[in-house]
């Protein structure tokens, strides 16, 4: 996904409980998404993140959505936008997932 360019993935506006962890660091932090597709995801993260910065990402779905199964997902991902702050989301944060 280049950055620059709208996502054309169809994305589903689900609250999803996130583990997450920048590549080098040991610390797990706690997100949600506020939607999700195919090709990555939106993160009410906790702090701001750096552009391009690599992160370890572990998703508990509950349901199918999109092509994410059921259960436990783990991926990795690398932040492609740091959205506007709004009162309900202080650090929104685009992260395009990687493959393994």
């Amino acid at each position: 996904m280049d950055p620059s360019q709208p996502s054309t993935a169809a994305r589903f506006l689900k609250s999803i409980p996130v583990l997450y962890r920048p590549a080098a660091q040991t610390a797990w932090l706690r997100g949600l998404t506020v939607d999700v597709s195919d090709s990555g995801i939106l993160l009410e993260a906790a702090s701001p993140l750096d552009m391009g910065s690599r992160l370890d990402l572990t998703l508990e779905v509950s349901e199918v959505t999109g092509s994410l199964p059921r259960g436990t997902i783990r991926r990795h991902g690398r932040v492609v936008r740091n959205g506007t702050p709004t009162a309900s989301i202080p650090y929104p944060i685009d992260i395009q997932f990687l493959s393994s």
